[in-house]
């Protein structure tokens, strides 16, 4: 059976949804609604609206479902890229600014220090939904 190219985020989404059934139904609420938050957050700052069914607003949603699970397990990223977090916010300071107010209602709804790594590969997924939004339009 031959599936068009775009079913396959998709297909990618149920197989990450069933891993995650063993999950408390509380906690996918509160993560439902973080994600559903910081994309009205990149929306308003951006003033554009977001295709939900988007492969980059997949990989977002994605990179948020898994940064809620490193602030539960207390292994948030560690890399020190600095330079790198330094040019992005040089190059993207709307993107940065985004990200700090997505990290900041994630912090303040785990209870949480948001570290500056998990701050870089936000704006990373963030500039990477405006970039394919503004394409579209």
């Amino acid at each position: 059976m031959t599936l068009p190219e775009s079913e396959i985020t998709n297909i990618a989404m149920h197989f990450v949804n069933a891993q995650e059934e063993g999950s408390a139904k509380v906690e996918k609420i509160d993560a439902e609604v973080l994600i559903s938050d910081a994309t009205d957050i990149i929306e308003s700052i951006f003033n554009t609206k977001i295709n939900r069914d988007d492969f980059s607003y997949n990989r977002f949603s994605m990179h948020i479902r898994y940064y809620l699970k490193r602030i539960e397990d207390k292994k948030q990223f560690k890399n020190e890229n600095k330079d790198l977090l330094n040019t992005m916010k040089e190059n993207y300071p709307k993107v940065y600014q985004c990200s700090l107010k997505i990290a900041d209602l994630i912090g303040k709804a785990y209870k949480a220090e948001i570290i500056e790594e998990e701050i870089l590969y936000l704006m990373i997924h963030i500039n990477r939904i405006v970039q394919t939004t503004i394409l579209k339009d």
